[in-house]
């Protein structure tokens, strides 16, 4: 499962996983626990695809031989809705390779596989991703299940965990009435308004509140 963001920049992704794997009867192999790491690109928001490797060690029904399976991928996931947590949908295909080979010479398979999922977040840059998937090997017709988790690191911009998240930025101005200007034109500190002498001062003079010289 690809990281799912709310935003509709692009931004790169990575995941590391653990996952539980039943293979097709005709293999004769174990269930089996593995893991894997995913690197990808979050396209639009909704839109997710990745490139991944996991490895798997299943043991051969009733032996303790072992087969290493090495997987190598390509999906597209799809985020149907935004939110904390959400549901998505891979569809990918993969190049399987085992290690020895088996007893038919098969050493390789390609795979188409698809999956259901759920996406949680954790904060801005977590994801937790859980997974069940389907794997279809072409060249034998076999069919392979499995369960997935993984934790997705963001990189670059945050995650918006919000389904619909609008802010509504408040600012609250200081609108300051501008002071009007009184004039003292002959220089005495009363504002012609209520100078009722307006007459030169000198210094040294004193003046009343009316403006006026006091003799």
């Amino acid at each position: 499962v690809q990281s799912c963001f709310a935003s509709e920049s692009s931004h790169v992704f990575m995941t590391p996983y653990i996952n539980y794997m039943s293979y097709d009867t005709e293999l004769n192999l174990d269930d089996d626990q593995g893991f894997g790491v995913g690197l990808g690109w979050q396209y639009r928001g909704n839109n997710a695809f990745e490139i991944n490797y996991f490895k798997n060690k299943p043991k051969v029904d009733a032996s303790d031989a072992n087969y290493e399976i090495d997987l190598y991928g390509f999906d597209y996931t799809h985020t149907f809705f935004q939110g904390k947590t959400r549901p998505t949908m891979r569809i990918g295909a993969a190049h399987q390779k085992y290690f020895p080979a088996f007893e038919q010479a098969k050493s390789t398979d390609t795979l188409l596989r698809t999956g259901f999922g759920v996406a949680h977040a954790i904060n801005n840059r977590l994801l937790i991703v859980t997974e069940l998937q389907w794997q279809y090997a072409i060249d034998e017709a076999e069919s392979h299940y499995g369960v997935q988790l993984g934790l997705n690191y963001t990189f670059g911009k945050t995650l918006n965990t919000a389904s619909k998240s609008h802010k509504v930025s408040t600012s609250v101005r200081s609108i300051n009435k501008p002071q009007q200007t009184h004039f003292d034109s002959d220089g005495d500190g009363i504002p012609n308004q209520k100078d009722a002498c307006n007459e030169p001062v000198k210094v040294g003079d004193k003046v009343d509140q009316y403006g006026c010289i006091i003799k």
